[in-house]
């Protein structure tokens, strides 16, 4: 029933908060037990964020964000209805005591946005030496520094992941910021050891990363303890995601080529954790019971941290409906059961078509568990909670031609096929048909600070 709501709510997009949001109860911080109550309650159906922050207005604490007062209950800490009461435990993200303070208490309801910036717009870039400058990454002479690599990530102290630099199989390599190797302990060198996957005669394979379908690469994330997931071949076009050590040692997991998901799909892609180690990855179509338009669209699902992926549906019983899976088990799409996923999100475009194609899309997630999901089709991104309820949509179509006030949409894109936002709440999107990158900055309805005393 989610997903057919989904579906219905972006027949017709609208805000979840269409008309002015406002706190008909102000936030307020008081402390019960050895915990600091945030309470607060808005004037109708909306999205609310709450967060801890620190005395140099840094984020020490996401408490948690979702859309409260609709139809679909939202993820604890948040309760049914307009009126919520939260506990602060006055740790950190990581579950250490916080520092840092006086701390503040900021809640936010109505999400928007705005646009922040053009960034790289061919448009306003000529001659093409200042292109260059603007894409390359400057050298101690000055010069850009060209990157060779099909994807990349960084983790929480800085350092870059990159794979598919070169050939068809390659190790994950580690940098820093300014490019220098940073070893791994199991190899003494910036790369890390093989995976598990075996080739046809029983030899471990590298990440097989760069040719393919969809140019065979899928997606690479850093968990927030270190390690390394990586989602790619294991063999032509069969799709999995294997893990690494902190140290850059492969990790056995009891999925396919003792990786932890798989199969998955090979035109769908991406991959992101989150602090509580559930795995977010596309996958093609939408559930079962939604209308799909297969070959362009996919979804987001949002898997157990044990792991899962695609398996055939079982034969049902007799007298049983076709395609009933016990919903503990994972969800079903139109001929498959993605085994282990709990969510789905969907209107992902595009994915991978060879005919057309030939990219699929990447999506993301905020540190408050909201996703961000491109749609070219719609030519707009997708907010979601993580609960799956549907947030904003940000963006309308819009070219190179649109440059003056009036001209096109406030945030326009032409083929939005990808997008990260970082831990300020901007989003960077990567506007393909427009060849630019589109800095969104967040816009609230309704927002208040409230002080964490340190005397309470």
């Amino acid at each position: 029933m989610r997903q057919t709501i989904l579906f219905l709510a972006m027949i017709a997009p609208m805000s979840v908060h269409a008309d002015e949001v406002k706190f008909i109860r102000k936030p307020t911080v008081k402390a019960v037990d050895g915990t600091f109550e945030v309470s607060f309650a808005v004037s109708q159906t909306t999205d609310v964020e709450v967060a801890i922050v620190d005395k140099g207005g840094r984020v020490v604490r996401h408490l948690t964000a979702g859309v409260i007062g609709g139809e679909v209950n939202p993820l604890p800490p948040l309760k049914t209805g307009l009126s919520q009461t939260l506990a602060w435990d006055g740790k950190d993200d990581d579950g250490k005591p916080a520092v840092r303070g006086p701390f503040t208490a900021q809640v936010r309801a109505g999400l928007t946005s705005k646009l922040g910036a053009m960034i790289a717009n061919p448009a306003e870039i000529n001659p093409s030496p200042h292109y260059n400058r603007l894409f390359g990454l400057a050298t101690d002479e000055g010069g850009p520094i060209p990157i060779k690599a099909m994807d990349m990530a960084f983790d929480d102290q800085g350092r870059l992941y990159l794979y598919g630099q070169a050939g068809w199989r390659e190790p994950i390599y580690r940098c820093d910021r300014e490019f220098k190797p940073v070893p791994f302990p199991a190899t003494g060198e910036p790369t890390t050891h093989l995976t598990l996957a075996e080739d046809s005669e029983g030899k471990r394979l590298p990440v097989y990363g760069r040719y393919g379908t969809g140019w065979s690469n899928k997606g690479i994330d850093i968990g927030p303890d270190g390690r390394i997931y990586v989602r790619c071949m294991y063999d032509w076009n069969k799709y999995f995601v294997t893990v690494f050590k902190p140290d850059g040692t492969a990790e056995k997991h009891d999925r396919i080529q003792g990786g932890i998901l798989g199969p998955l799909s090979e035109g769908s892609g991406g991959i992101r954790i989150d602090r509580a180690r559930f795995f977010y990855v596309g996958t093609d179509g939408f559930p079962a019971g939604t209308p799909n338009a297969h070959q362009w669209s996919s979804s987001i699902v949002k898997v157990k941290p044990d792991g899962g992926g695609i398996a055939q549906l079982p034969d049902p019983k007799e007298g049983e409906e076709p395609g009933r899976v016990d919903p503990e088990r994972g969800i079903v799409f139109e001929d498959y059961l993605f085994d282990g996923a709990v969510t789905a999100y969907p209107r992902m475009s595009p994915r991978q078509d060879r005919g057309c194609v030939c990219k699929e899309a990447r999506f993301d997630i905020d540190q408050f568990g909201r996703l961000y999901v491109p749609d070219v089709l719609q030519f707009c991104i997708h907010v979601y909670d993580n609960q799956g309820n549907w947030i904003t949509d940000i963006g309308h179509y819009g070219n190179c031609d649109a440059m003056g006030n009036g001209s096109g949409p406030p945030i326009p894109f032409g083929w939005p096929m990808s997008c990260s936002i970082n831990n300020a709440g901007r989003l960077y999107v990567a506007d393909v048909l427009n060849h630019r990158v589109v800095r969104v900055d967040p816009l609230y309805a309704a927002e208040v600070a409230c002080d964490v005393l340190a005397s309470q």
